[in-house]
């Protein structure tokens, strides 16, 4: 789900970035993903996915130098996963969502043990076809497609707390690929919004 999630990211940037060919491949391998299909059929399009949009010349121009956060700043504000792993500008996030889809696609049909010492097989093909482990929905547990969960603050209250300082003198057009870059999570905000208000 995380690949599929950076995948979603990705693919509302390209949309952003004018990019429709490649967004809509984007979201059709996040579809394929979320169907639960196995890594051998998504990873050679993962793969071939990240060679054309991680080497677009076009797209790098567009979006290089916008948006610049170090791992530092970032770590800072208390952003945590790709935005702060990336450690750059827009460019250096999105090919980061696209090594992180890829390396999580590698991952798909690993047979690793959970705590308790059972098995964790791959799920059979189809949508909702067998529901993970308890243990792996954990959002505590693993990082999440934003960054590292907290009840208290979910990742996307930090991504959207940087905003101020990362749009502050840019264009209309170079602050939406700075959203778009960092994409922020509106369902997390909303239910970080809902917790506060019902505490």
């Amino acid at each position: 789900r995380r690949a599929a999630a950076h995948l979603d990211s990705l693919g509302r940037l390209l949309a952003v970035a004018g990019w429709p060919a490649e967004a809509v491949t984007a979201r059709r391998i996040r579809d394929d993903l979320l169907d639960r299909a196995p890594a051998e059929a998504v990873l050679p399009r993962t793969l071939r996915l990240q060679r054309r949009v991680g080497r677009s010349r076009t797209l790098d121009r567009l979006t290089r130098g916008i948006g610049t956060l170090s791992t530092a700043d970032a770590r800072a504000a208390g952003v945590s996963g790709p935005a702060a792993r990336a450690g750059g500008d827009v460019p250096a996030r999105y090919r980061r969502w696209l090594a992180d889809a890829v390396d999580d696609v590698r991952r798909l049909d690993d047979v690793r043990r959970l705590d308790d010492g059972a098995l964790l097989e791959p799920t059979a093909p189809g949508p909702m076809a067998s529901p993970a482990p308890t243990a792996l929905l954990d959002p505590t547990a693993q990082e999440s497609p934003r960054g590292r969960w907290d009840a208290g603050r979910p990742p996307s209250v930090a991504l959207v707390g940087l905003l101020p300082r990362l749009l502050e003198g840019t264009e209309l057009a170079a602050a939406r690929l700075v959203v778009a870059g960092l994409d922020p999570d509106p369902d997390e905000l909303g239910a970080s919004k809902r917790e506060f208000a019902g505490g």
